[in-house]
């Protein structure tokens, strides 16, 4: 993979044809249209290895036969024909990607009320896990909405593995071991893989045991446990999982702070404090306009709707843009590459990214730079990203 900056006027078709690939592809793993792009704008080239040319009436199913790959790493890897079910005669479909040059990588998606379907279908290609958060629990009591299955059958249909997230609101020792049964069990009859445990840090003194009560019920019934832990603090809990999510909480990041004086040195400290070979590392949107937190996707959707120019200065890997009278910084895919540099030399299992926030061409960046990639949170169970039992290790 590599990151190409677009020239004044240039058009997506232009670099497609330069490295023989669709230009659909290209617009769905950058977030571009077919407009000229504007000078500086980066552009994610996935290198594929080994590629097909569509005959006329061929299906992906067609083409997993015939190139003897899973209809699932087709879709993965051509996210277009995912998202449109078919294929049109002397189109691309890339069947293998070039070996990434760096570590193991991973990408667990967060589901809130408000995401759509249609946004969710897009990510799903760039995913191991998808994490559907759409449960809390006040004591025994486990309250959910009607998300779980529809999440959960989307991503099985690519090979994604479903995890139940549960946030706790309150959770007196009393109610543990009930809790605990009915978690296993929501999740098991909805077809999840495994848990995920959120709020669980507010237990203080008593959340590992918790944790522990937890992974008990949930190795009975084949599923996994992953918690959620805060970044630069020690997650003893943790221990009692199979993975944990490090994450940076983004109310605290005001103003913005620069990836070396902050990113670097709070990612370093995590690390140092505990084991990261479990954990997963959150990966935030830093996008600031007026005090909020956005998305990326959403300042230069805002700005290509009133016809505004992205400024020509990129300078420390920033691409900063104007919005009226507010100033909107927002990170550049090479600085994510940075991230997943310094994530794999510190050892951490991979990254976990909220689809609210973090734009397509981070998760695809992420995907692309993956190292033979693997479920996380069903790596204890010896399953891989597509379910499948692993061979035994030599």
């Amino acid at each position: 993979m590599k990151v190409r900056q677009a020239k004044e006027g240039e058009s997506i078709y232009e670099i497609a044809a330069e490295y023989c690939i669709s230009p659909h592809y290209l617009m769905t793993v950058s977030g571009v249209g077919g407009r000229p792009l504007c000078n500086g704008r980066e552009v994610i080239i996935p290198l594929p290895s080994r590629t097909a040319v569509a005959k006329v009436g061929d299906t992906p199913e067609a083409i997993s036969h015939r190139f003897g790959v899973k209809t699932e790493e087709i879709y993965a890897l051509n996210p277009e024909i995912w998202l449109s079910g078919r294929l049109y005669p002397s189109q691309y479909v890339v069947l293998k990607l070039a070996e990434p040059k760096i570590g193991v990588a991973a990408v667990n998606g967060q589901i809130y009320g408000g995401i759509t379907r249609e946004r969710v279908k897009r990510a799903l290609p760039y995913l191991n896990t998808l994490t559907v958060a759409a449960a809390r629990a006040s004591g025994a009591r486990i309250r959910s909405d009607g998300t779980l299955m529809r999440f959960a059958d989307m991503a099985r249909q690519t090979g994604v593995c479903p995890i139940l997230r549960i946030y706790l609101e309150d959770m007196p020792r009393t109610a543990w071991e009930d809790f605990a049964r009915g978690a296993v069990m929501l999740a098991a009859s909805r077809g999840f893989s495994g848990l995920a445990l959120g709020g669980v840090s507010r237990l203080k003194g008593e959340a590992a045991e918790l944790t522990l009560s937890v992974r008990r019920a949930a190795l009975e019934a084949g599923l996994s446990l992953s918690v959620e832990g805060e970044l630069g603090k020690k997650c003893e809990y943790a221990d009692y999982a199979d993975t944990a999510v490090m994450t940076l909480d983004k109310a605290e990041l005001s103003p913005i702070p620069s990836f070396e004086d902050f990113e670097v040195r709070i990612i370093e400290s995590t690390a140092e404090v505990g084991d990261v070979s479990n954990m997963l590392l959150e990966l935030p949107a830093f996008a600031l306009s007026g005090g909020e937190f956005i998305s990326r996707d959403e300042i230069f959707g805002s700005l290509d709707l009133r016809g505004t120019e992205l400024s020509k200065e990129d300078k420390s890997r920033m691409i900063t843009v104007r919005r009226g009278r507010r100033l909107a910084v927002c990170e550049s895919v090479e600085n994510t590459l940075e991230r997943i540099r310094l994530a794999v030399e510190c050892g951490f299992l991979g990254f976990s990214a909220d689809l609210a926030r973090v734009p397509f061409p981070e998760l695809f960046a992420l995907y692309a730079m993956t190292h033979r990639p693997m479920n996380m949170s069903t790596a204890a169970a010896g399953l891989n990203c597509l379910g499948e039992k692993n061979p035994p290790s030599a």
